[in-house]
């Protein structure tokens, strides 16, 4: 599957939030503490800086005995153009089934399309995906940390 194949002609916000200490356990979020180590883990991936483009550093985080480890880090950064069709995580994502909980750093806030297009990933892989931005973009503020659920919920924290 493409990733432009996954916001199904979509586009969503998330809803904003100010504060994820009662989201843990709602809508097949993990736990609490789990998902406060991830929401940590996910602000420390380390990012390579660029002038152009985006730059992404993911993991899979596993779960083990209420304790969280990063998994096959990956980093990559996209100079080429974006366009309104094409957006720098159609390029850089390796979309594919797979299970666990992805934890995602970029420099830049995903669009909403691209936040429509991590909603139905983390809903066909039936985990958590976080991604914490580093600047705002698309209505969103810098330092912005989306969380996706396996039940569809999205959410914007900032």
């Amino acid at each position: 599957m493409k990733w432009a194949d996954l916001h199904q002609g979509q586009w969503i916000h998330g809803k904003r939030i100010g504060s994820v200490d009662n989201l843990g356990g709602m809508h097949g979020l993990p736990e609490q503490a789990v998902l406060a180590q991830l929401l940590n883990k996910a602000q420390n991936l380390n990012l390579k800086p660029v002038y152009t483009g985006m730059s992404f550093t993911w993991c899979r985080a596993v779960v083990t005995n209420h304790q969280v480890s990063c998994q096959n880090e990956s980093s990559q950064t996209d100079t080429d153009s974006k366009s309104p069709e094409i957006c720098h995580e159609d390029r850089v994502f390796p979309v594919s089934p797979g299970d666990g909980h992805l934890l995602i750093r970029q420099n830049l806030a995903p669009c909403a399309r691209c936040r429509a297009a991590f909603r139905a990933w983390a809903k066909s892989r039936g985990s958590t995906i976080i991604v914490v931005s580093d600047k705002g973009y698309d209505s969103s503020p810098d330092n912005t940390i989306f969380i996706f659920g396996p039940t569809g919920a999205a959410y914007q924290w900032y």
